[in-house]
């Protein structure tokens, strides 16, 4: 009798509690992963069933956007949840030897989703590609992570090389070993890795997870096994990248907490051209990475939390931006005051208590041009490439200089084409300018590019002559 009295008493306390615990968050960043690489966007040379299932099972964006063209201000911007142009993060790092010499990095001011989950009880890991500042004050255990395997640059191997940069809690460590002289193949063992953390630390806290593997980055590789006879590379390396995703999973599953974790995938950007013929395209978008046409940052972007986010397809306008106000909306915490947020919490409409946003603003910019896209229009004003390399040739530019490096405030110079119009509802692969039909819409949008130039940082020419040469 007492027994029983005692135990009615636990699970009275208890219940409560655990439905309270804030569900665990797994953030999948693809790397340069070209829009229809997924069966599920309709690739034709490989299946990838356990993205797939994250894409069916829960409420995936057709209108999903990367906030940049290139890896890392995309994963800047999705990191704080603000425009990378707002703190000056707008391009590469190059090299890692350049970008510690001239400490390029995201703002320590600025705050990481890692930092806001931390604060608020989350055991917090990244794995992978770093990008956003090899300086010790830009590596991850200083912006809220409290675990890390993988790179602190923008580039590395899939295989055990000499210098390799592989980081263990921010310290060198040895390239594990594998069934071959190469070692380990990267996305396995990071794989590995975070099925032990999770472990580990589950349940006695909520977990954050920032899954960046290189999948699909260059270097082409992939284990031999997967790759079938006269393919590409690729077909093995997304067959990898599947089969470990479907491994995490598989672990959250077997450890009871799939029904209280939020799976987020995206890609940081779009997929490469020199892939296009191998079937790894952004159709039906036009162009590729680092792009401000579609298939730069159109990106396959789903969200799923098992009974709370799930469905069929999510008819608004969503931006990596909105995964920072999103995830501290999920772990009820409150957002800094002091700054200005460019994402917005997604979390009533994702999970049906609010219709969805569809005429939201949204703006890019690097040095390959600009576009605002609101509601169903989208503004381009691209860079001339022609004239940028006629205006070097004239000039005999082959160091750093303004022409060598587009500022992306300077729209107005000889460099940058003539803004063109689309209506992306007709016109998802931007073949029509409609900017001579519709003079007042091109104007409308014109104007919000210059209120997202009002609110960046100033470039000045010591940032363009950091910038890596183009």
């Amino acid at each position: 009798m007492l027994k029983k009295l005692l135990t009615s008493i636990f699970l009275t306390i208890s219940l409560p509690a655990l439905a309270e615990k804030p569900p665990n968050i797994i953030i999948i960043l693809a790397d340069d992963m070209a829009y229809g690489a997924l069966s599920y966007t309709g690739n034709k040379e490989v299946t990838t069933p356990n993205i797939d299932m994250l894409c069916e099972q829960g409420l995936f964006c057709p209108d999903g956007y990367a906030t940049h063209g290139v890896c890392a201000p995309s994963r800047a911007g999705l990191m704080t949840g603000r425009y990378q142009a707002r703190f000056g993060y707008e391009t590469l790092s190059g090299p890692t030897e350049h970008a510690k010499a001239v400490k390029h990095g995201v703002d320590t001011n600025e705050l990481f989703i890692s930092e806001l989950l931390q604060k608020n009880g989350y055991a917090t890991a990244t794995y992978g590609k770093w990008h956003l500042g090899v300086n010790e004050e830009f590596q991850p255990l200083q912006r809220g992570f409290d675990h890390q395997y993988g790179f602190a640059g923008g580039g590395g191997p899939y295989w055990n090389r000499a210098n390799h940069g592989l980081l263990f809690d921010g310290k060198p460590v040895d390239w594990p070993e594998g069934e071959t002289e190469k070692g380990a193949y990267q996305p396995d063992f990071l794989t590995d890795d975070a099925i032990s953390w999770m472990k580990e630390v589950s349940p006695a806290k909520p977990f954050f997870i920032y899954f960046a593997p290189y999948s699909v980055h260059g270097p082409f590789h992939a284990p031999e096994e997967l790759i079938p006879e006269g393919k590409h590379p690729m077909v093995g390396m997304m067959k990898a990248f599947d089969n470990n995703i479907g491994r995490i999973v598989q672990a959250v599953k077997d450890m009871g907490e799939y029904e209280n974790t939020i799976f987020i995938f995206l890609s940081d950007n779009g997929g490469i051209p020199k892939l296009f013929e191998h079937g790894f395209t952004n159709e039906p978008y036009s162009g590729g990475k680092a792009a401000v046409v579609e298939g730069g940052i159109r990106v396959p972007f789903t969200w799923l939390w098992p009974g709370k986010i799930e469905g069929d397809q999510f008819p608004g306008i969503v931006s990596s931006l909105d995964i920072m106000p999103t995830l501290a909306a999920v772990a009820g915490a409150d957002l800094p005051t002091d700054r200005e947020y460019d994402g917005i919490n997604l979390l009533p409409a994702l999970t049906g208590k609010s219709e969805p946003i569809s005429e939201r603003t949204l703006c890019w910019r690097w040095r390959n041009g600009h576009a605002v896209r609101q509601g169903k229009w989208k503004l381009t004003w691209e860079l001339d490439w022609g004239e940028f390399h006629r205006l070097r040739r004239e000039q005999g530019l082959d160091e750093p200089s303004p022409t060598a490096r587009p500022n992306p405030n300077d729209r107005f110079s000889s460099l940058y084409t003539k803004p063109r119009l689309y209506d992306l509802s007709k016109d998802p692969g931007e073949t029509t300018d409609l900017s001579a039909q519709f003079p007042e819409i091109a104007e409308q949008l014109k104007k919000e590019l210059v209120k997202f130039d009002n609110l960046a940082k100033p470039i000045s020419q010591e940032d363009i002559d950091a910038w890596p040469k183009p």
